[in-house]
């Protein structure tokens, strides 16, 4: 193992924080949870999981690399985020001003799995969270005289996936147990916290894309 445990240490507390902000990944997953079904939580934490562990081999097989030499393909991941986030936020603001007594995906049983599962993937390929911790957060962490940069970036992010997910499993089982209570009567679920939810989340990616747009890299 080339990372000490004194650069975990500090690593670890910043992935927690980055994890527990609400972004396009933590509502995604919430709001498929809230269906109150475990199967869509876990199928669509799985596809978040996919997602982010190809993004941590690619960084280490020289993405962050690649994004120098050919600063396009940045440009190309960029915008289709940008357009991404601005779809959700279209479907979220949608549900909101129609005052549907639904949450957005909530309404996942009305999707495959397989579907879930690809959004989840896609989702957070198209991150730009996860674009910038990758690019730009990670490799402040690594060891210029250990060598073996691709290495180094690798234990990096599997150690970053691994602490992340564990936030990630909390927001499942909470969202998922109140997800249960609406459904079984427990929890009413009004059409004003219908709307105010999609419109929160609409917000939200709405901020993101915007964000996202005027965002350029260092």
């Amino acid at each position: 193992m080339l990372i000490d445990w004194n650069i975990l240490a500090v690593l670890a507390p910043l992935v927690i924080m980055s994890a527990s902000t609400p972004g396009p990944d933590v509502i995604y997953l919430s709001s498929n949870a809230l269906s109150g079904k475990w199967k869509n939580g876990l199928v669509a934490w799985g596809g978040l999981a996919t997602g982010i562990t190809i993004y941590a081999l690619v960084t280490a097989l020289g993405l962050t690399v690649a994004f120098h030499a050919f600063p396009i393909i940045y440009t190309v991941i960029k915008w289709m985020g940008v357009a991404y986030l601005a779809y959700m936020a279209f479907l979220f603001l949608k549900n909101a001003m129609r005052g549907d007594h639904t949450f957005q995906i909530t309404q996942s049983c009305e999707y495959s799995l397989l579907q879930i599962y690809n959004k989840g993937v896609l989702g957070t390929l198209l991150n730009p969270k996860t674009t910038l911790f990758f690019t730009a957060f990670l490799p402040q962490f690594l060891d210029m005289d250990k060598g073996q940069i691709p290495l180094q970036l690798l234990e990096l992010g599997m150690a970053s996936i691994l602490i992340g997910q564990c936030v990630y499993g909390v927001y499942l089982v909470m969202f998922t147990f109140l997800g249960k209570k609406v459904r079984s009567g427990q929890l009413t679920y009004t059409p004003f916290l219908s709307r105010a939810l999609n419109g929160m989340c609409g917000s939200l990616y709405a901020i993101f894309a915007v964000g996202l747009m005027f965002w350029k890299k260092a």
